[in-house]
């Protein structure tokens, strides 16, 4: 892929893109991509640490800022402190009705494509796989929970706490461990 004369002087200011990712974008592509991601992160921490009318916090205000963000929020969600929403894919993550996101829990929507890489590569040059994550209706994530890209989280299941979600989880389950695999069904 050609590169940009923008994406070739940031590089050479010190500045570390993917040229997967941001090799073919010009200056006004690279400056709305930059703008997004600050916009996001603004509204992340907003969310993250939010102590405005505390009563409202999980169930109002974060809520509203995921959404704004571009998250698809369902009603009635519970989102708790310290949440991390994708940064940078926010539209890309998907999460159902009475679903209870408890403290530091993430939920990524990208991640690095380490399907070509090999020794010698830089992992910052590698490109983005990027795919949809669905949380469906009633489903609680404990505390420190990870969910990674591309996962279906079932109505009803519950991700124990520390547990990371590689797979798709069915529906009223109880996922633990690292990598979560299903310890019981309901």
């Amino acid at each position: 892929m050609r590169q940009t004369l923008t994406f070739r002087i940031l590089t050479k200011l010190g500045f570390r893109l993917s040229p997967v990712t941001y090799g073919g974008r010009g200056f006004i592509g690279l400056a709305g991509s930059a703008l997004r991601i600050w916009r996001n992160e603004i509204l992340q921490a907003m969310a993250a640490r939010s102590v405005l009318l505390a009563p409202l916090n999980s169930r109002v205000i974060r809520p509203f800022l995921h959404k704004c963000r571009g998250v698809d929020l369902g009603e009635n969600v519970f989102i708790g402190q310290d949440v991390i929403i994708d940064g940078v894919y926010p539209h890309k993550v998907h999460i159902g009705n009475g679903t209870r996101v408890l403290n530091r829990v993430q939920i990524i929507a990208h991640n690095r494509d380490l399907g070509s890489y090999k020794q010698g590569d830089k992992v910052f040059e590698l490109g983005y796989l990027v795919k949809d994550t669905y949380i469906e209706e009633d489903v609680s994530l404990m505390i420190g929970s990870i969910i990674l890209p591309g996962v279906r989280i079932g109505k009803g299941a519950i991700v124990a706490a520390g547990a990371v979600v590689t797979k798709d989880v069915p529906p009223y389950t109880l996922v633990a461990g690292v990598p979560a695999r299903i310890t019981q069904v309901f």
